[in-house]
This record gives C-alpha cells, structure tokens and sequence, in this order.
C-alpha cells in the first residue's frame, strides 16, 4: 500500500488496524468454534460446526462476533494496563524526572499533542517506546540506561522519534498487533505435562 504524507499514514495505519480486528474477530470464531465442537455435537447437533453448519452460522456466528468484537475493544482500552504490568514501568512527573519532563513537554505541544504521561522502566538496557490507544492518554516510556546515557539533545531526539509514533497512529496499530498476538498464542497446540518433564529433564 503507498503511502502520501502524514494523513495517508495515519489512514493506512487506521485501515491496518481495522485489519487487524477483522482478524482478531476470526481467530476468536475459531477458538469458539474449537470449544463448541463437542458440546454442541452432543447436546445441540443441529447448530453444530461439524453437523448443522447454517444453524451454526445463524445461531453462533452473530453471539461469537459480537462477544470478539466487545473482547478486542476491552484488551485495546486496557492495553496501557497491560503493557505496564509486562513491562513494570512506573509514571514520573516533574517532581520525579524534571528534565525529561521538561524534554518531552515541548515537544508535544510543537506536534499538536497533549503532553502524554512519561513513564520509566528501572533497566539499566538503553530502550523507549510509545504505547497507548489514543493521543490523549499515549504514554512515552524510558529506560533508566536510555536517561542516564544520552545527554539532553540525545533524549530530546528520543522522544521526538516517539511522539511521531503518537501523532501517526503507531501506537494504536501497535496495540491492535499485540492483541492479536495475544490470541493466536492461544492457538498453539501446549505440549502435554508428561512431555514438558522430558523436555526439562533432557
């Protein structure tokens, strides 16, 4: 897909994301469909998957989209939670890091954004990212290496790298993408617990 200009990014990077949700929606029908085969086999035949595939889709395709639909939005509203509790990151303010504050601040107002909430991870690894759902509530997390090695004009290229990423849309194509990871996950097939001692015993 080309690509024009700022506003094409951030339509490409709405349409991914809406992409993304379509498949988010059916990797979970075919979780439920996974979890229905057997019940519905024995119990409600004529809507199952393996034996009434037009009662499955008229009766469960609607429930499981609409269950998907409101599961994906759920994990996109939460996803500043999750990051933060993989992650261990913690806000600061000016009273904590008032030179990066003070770094980031400007920044923001020259893109247009709101000031994002800054966060930081106590790792001594040189690393930054930008996470969030919306501008309003995006949030620019560094590393305590990245702040104790790089002096201010460093940082400042930092974070302006970062806010880009707010001001496109990264971040809520970012999010979408670690949803969706989170699901197919699930589809994984787990080795059995007899296999998981041979493997740790080898």
């Amino acid at each position: 897909m080309r690509v024009n200009g700022l506003y094409g990014h951030i339509r490409s990077n709405d349409a991914r994301s809406l992409a993304l949700f379509a498949g988010f929606v059916a990797a979970f029908h075919l979780l439920a469909m996974l979890a229905l085969v057997v019940p519905l086999a024995m119990y409600d035949p004529d809507h199952g998957p393996l034996y009434g595939w037009t009662g499955y889709l008229v009766r469960w395709v609607p429930i499981v989209t609409v269950i998907g639909a409101i599961l994906f939005a759920v994990q996109m509203a939460w996803q500043v939670r999750t990051v933060r509790r993989r992650t261990d990151f913690h806000f600061v303010d000016d009273q904590d890091e008032p030179r990066l504050c003070r770094i980031v601040e400007p920044l923001a107002i020259a893109a247009g954004l709101p000031t994002p909430y800054v966060g930081v991870i106590d790792s001594p690894a040189l690393n930054a990212f930008a996470c969030g759902l919306r501008r309003k509530d995006a949030v620019l997390v560094f590393t305590r290496g990245l702040i104790d090695a790089l002096d201010d004009d460093e940082r400042a290229a930092v974070a302006a790298h970062e806010i880009v990423h707010i001001v496109n849309g990264d971040i809520r194509l970012i999010a979408a993408t670690n949803v969706c990871l989170d699901t197919l996950k699930l589809l994984q097939p787990r080795p059995g617990t007899q296999r998981l001692k041979r493997i740790q015993a080898a």
